[in-house]
């Protein structure tokens, strides 16, 4: 899966981009001197267009009701007992809303042989039609699988794209450089923005990528052995089953490995930086990492890309400095962020 996700970007990229469409919906708001909240506005523009793009269906993001904040907890934090007591992250009737509206999608598709090459094609391509029914992906584990990777970039994107913005409009010089950097790279494909264009933004690369250095979604990640392992150099064995927190945020800001952490420095991430492995982990690493990261990566570029081409950022009067983060979000998101957005 994770090898097809990778070559099929080019192809799913039209479908990957909603920057066109957040643009423009963010260019009906600007005002002369006018100040925008850009979390919530990210929050609640991104749902709709990311489910439209990925799955071709129309996702209305107000039925999306979530279970509260303590059954959260039991599955963040306790996911045997979440298990055991059959607790998800939507409510039954949501779930099979959802679930029946993507399956009925991909299996009109299926037999229509309809192509639309977004990311609900590349998991119905994955069917093997020699394969039996019963060794065959159904319909319904399908859509499961579509609405978890559109699930997983839900509040991961918009919470991304919100810092992001922040920093940039907390820093005019990085954000001209990063302005100049898009257009440069445009000027070599026409000023279209493709997929070989947003390839070429190396300095976008570097900036999302301290980003989620800086702000890393999930601050700690969960693991759990799969077999007994005993520690190098130690008497001390992990049994099988153990649960594993790994610190993700407290890595990223580690002043050993990044110097000055509290300072965004999108040249951490140039080809000249040297990093120790295992140290820049917002997406996990291993085999059990996220699927989904190469596609964050593009879709948060394509929107920085537009974005940057069309407006400038700069912090509102009405925002309130330091930024408090939100502690509703098990995502590690700001609260109200308010910037001045003017057009180029």
């Amino acid at each position: 899966m994770r090898q097809c996700l990778g070559k099929q970007l080019k192809v799913m990229f039209q479908c990957v981009s909603s920057g066109k469409q957040l643009n423009d919906q963010l260019g009906d708001k600007v005002e002369a001197g006018k100040e925008i909240e850009i979390k919530n506005w990210l929050e609640q523009s991104m749902p709709d267009i990311m489910a439209k793009s990925y799955l071709g269906v129309d996702l209305k993001f107000e039925k999306i009701s979530r279970q509260g904040k303590f059954k959260k907890f039991l599955m963040n934090y306790m996911p045997r007992l979440a298990r055991i007591l059959r607790i998800s992250e939507f409510k039954p009737e949501v779930s099979k809303y959802f679930l029946k509206l993507i399956s009925d999608e991909a299996e009109s598709r299926s037999q229509k042989s309809i192509r639309k090459d977004d990311l609900l094609d590349m998991l119905i391509q994955q069917r093997d039609p020699n394969e039996s029914k019963e060794g065959q992906l159904s319909f319904n584990e399908l859509a499961a699988q579509a609405f978890g990777f559109y699930y997983a970039g839900l509040e991961t994107c918009p919470a991304l794209l919100t810092w992001t913005l922040y920093e940039l409009s907390n820093a005019q010089v990085l954000q001209k450089k990063a302005r100049q950097h898009v257009r440069t790279a445009l000027a070599k494909f026409n000023g279209e923005i493709c997929y070989d264009s947003i390839s070429t933004m190396t300095y976008l690369d570097q900036i999302v990528k301290e980003s989620l250095r800086k702000y890393p979604p999930i601050p700690v990640l969960i693991r759990e052995t799969t077999k007994n392992y005993q520690i190098p150099n130690s008497t001390t064995t992990m049994e099988a089953g153990t649960p594993i927190y790994i610190p993700v945020y407290a890595i990223h800001h580690d002043p050993e490995l990044y110097p000055k952490p509290e300072k965004f420095d999108p040249e951490r991430f140039s080809s000249k930086s040297k990093r120790e492995p295992y140290t820049w982990i917002p997406f996990g690493e291993g085999p059990r990492a996220c699927l989904g990261k190469r596609l964050v990566m593009m879709q948060a570029k394509i929107v920085l890309a537009y974005l940057l081409i069309n407006f400038r950022f700069s912090i509102g009067k009405k925002c309130s400095l330091p930024l408090e983060v939100d502690a509703k979000s098990f995502v590690l998101t700001p609260k109200d962020v308010w910037l001045k957005v003017e057009r180029n």
